[in-house]
């Protein structure tokens, strides 16, 4: 890419080691991307290196800015949908964080509760620190969007997309 010409990428910098594409927009990727349909860059990759960079969201970001030619490491998620019933449980057991340009839910944690306890009973989708939500009881949208469709809801459908560890 020139210079001066945009990278076309929104991303989402929360969990600190890595760039979670949020939306691709007119510029370098875009025109990659519809030359090299195949090798795409996706809404929700997530890049770990650039140029050999890697484990430091600002550096990857440096140097999308500063370099014209990258070498990236993306890696793929997978997507699955589980349902959780939260009936008397004060909390579900998982702590969020969200970009405010975002439009996922990272999972920061899962302690005790009906998270945990999914867990455990299905040990062939396990949900993870750093999994995302996509879509909460049917809705995808904004962090405030997907927080709004769990409201007074006793059970949640959730489709959750998980990276492979880094």
């Amino acid at each position: 890419r020139s210079p001066s010409e945009p990278i076309g990428l929104d991303i989402d910098l929360i969990d600190g080691v890595s760039a979670v594409v949020v939306d691709i927009k007119e510029g370098a990727v875009k025109q990659w991307n519809d030359m090299n349909p195949e090798k795409a860059l996706k809404v929700h990759d997530r890049v770990v290196e650039v140029n050999g960079s890697r484990g430091d969201s600002n550096s990857l970001v440096t140097r999308l800015k500063s370099d014209t030619v990258w070498m990236l490491q993306v890696q793929r998620p997978a997507e699955f949908a589980i349902s959780i019933n939260r009936s008397d449980a004060p909390s579900l057991g998982m702590d969020l964080r969200y970009a405010p340009n975002g439009t996922t839910l990272m999972i920061t944690q899962v302690g005790e509760g009906p998270m945990q306890q999914w867990n455990t009973h299905n040990p062939h989708r396990v949900v993870h620190r750093h999994d995302r939500i996509i879509e909460l009881n049917g809705v995808r949208g904004t962090p405030p969007q997907l927080l709004a469709a769990s409201e007074d809801a006793e059970t949640l459908d959730l489709v959750i997309i998980h990276f492979p560890p880094m």
